[in-house]
């Protein structure tokens, strides 16, 4: 399963999770990672599983996808 992992502004992991087939980024509570930024949005950014790669969405920036 693959796994999201995110780092703090020195580099550092500062956390991780499974992914699922959708995961949102930002301040809402309700986001699966929750942002502590006053920059990001409530729904900053949604990260789409599609087969072995991601689809990434951020509004107002194109999507970008990653993977093998």
């Amino acid at each position: 399963m693959a796994r999201l992992v995110w780092l703090d502004v020195t580099g550092a992991p500062a956390g991780s999770r499974p992914m699922g087939e959708t995961t949102f980024l930002g301040r809402d509570p309700l986001c699966e990672v929750q942002v502590d930024d006053v920059r990001a949005s409530r729904r900053h950014a949604r990260i789409d599983r599609s087969g072995e790669k991601f689809v990434t969405s951020v509004p107002s920036q194109r999507e970008r996808t990653m993977g093998r």
